[in-house]
């Protein structure tokens, strides 16, 4: 395709398209696209432990960081769903890590979740859903 051809098609998008069409195009403007440190430490780490990448969704800079996006990754630990992930947020990172399964008892559901914000201050809390 050429720039000429492109041109004639960012002509024929409607009005509301134009928007998302820009924040696309985008991403391009450093060509070849760049890897971001921080996600490929993240994608390293998960490729090493056997767990797969579940979605990427990121902007980034030309320094190779992250300014702002999400990175996640989602795997069972026994019965246990787990979901972590990474929010970059203006620079900053914090970490969410979620698990939901069935209660030692049977007869509950069982969600807990850890954050650890920037500096490493964590919060957590555990909830427990009858389901019978």
């Amino acid at each position: 395709m050429s720039r000429d051809e492109l041109h004639r098609l960012v002509d024929t998008l409607p009005e509301g398209a134009l928007e998302p069409a820009k924040q696309a195009l985008e991403h391009f403007r450093i060509w070849p696209q760049q890897p971001f440190l921080q996600i490929e430490r993240m994608r390293q780490k998960y490729r090493t432990t056997g767990i797969g990448v579940g979605n990427e969704n990121y902007s980034g800079s030309s320094d190779g960081q992250v300014p702002s996006g999400r990175f996640y990754i989602n795997h069972w630990e026994k019965n246990t769903a787990v979901v972590e992930t990474h929010i970059f947020h203006d620079g900053h990172e914090v970490i969410v890590t979620e698990r939901l399964g069935i209660g030692d008892d049977g007869k509950s559901l069982a969600y807990e979740n850890e954050i650890i914000g920037p500096k490493g201050t964590a919060y957590s809390q555990k909830l427990s859903f009858d389901v019978e």
